[in-house]
């Protein structure tokens, strides 16, 4: 296990941020290093494999997938491998809308989190699942309202800004 300082963990929540951040301007953002120093540093997170791709972040409202659904998973007499494969050779069920699929402790031993653009294309989506394998004891699904906090930056939902604004506007009266 590799101990990561202060300069390490700000250089990885910027590139969280965005990934194609020239190192000039990650070096203007922490200001106590070079583009050079930047640069050492952040492969050195690569090589030691703690970076280990740098990616994008989709909009997937922008896609129409407005529907983000995670899905709990309870399987009986078949591994989690098997379960993997047999969705990645089922073309009606490999599709880009399940984006995770994960393993877990505890009474759902497999999840899935997938974005679709409705109700509608989520429910043939589950029909095929369920119609493709018996061995599905239970599934829970859960849908998500908000994300609060993605790659890293917390965000401030409408309500608490408007609730923030009104204080801060009473205050200055």
């Amino acid at each position: 296990m590799y101990k990561l300082d202060e300069i390490d963990w700000r250089i990885i929540r910027e590139l969280r941020k965005n990934s194609r951040m020239p190192y000039k301007k990650l070096a203007d953002i922490i200001g106590e290093f070079s583009r050079v120093g930047i640069s050492k540093r952040a492969e050195r997170l690569e090589e030691l494999e703690i970076i280990e791709r740098f990616t994008i972040d989709v909009n997937y409202e922008k896609l129409g997938l407005n529907l983000h659904v995670i899905v709990l998973v309870h399987l009986d007499h078949m591994k989690t491998k098997d379960f993997v494969e047999k969705i990645n050779a089922n073309p009606h069920l490999k599709d880009e809308s399940v984006i995770w699929i994960f393993t877990l402790s505890g009474e759902y031993g497999l999840g899935l989190y997938g974005v679709w653009e409705d109700s509608k294309a989520y429910g043939a989506w589950k029909s095929k699942l369920i119609s493709s394998f018996e061995e599905i004891r239970e599934m829970h699904e859960y849908v998500i309202w908000d994300f609060y906090k993605k790659n890293g930056e917390v965000k401030t939902p409408e309500h608490i800004k408007k609730a923030v604004i009104e204080l801060e506007s009473q205050n200055t009266e």
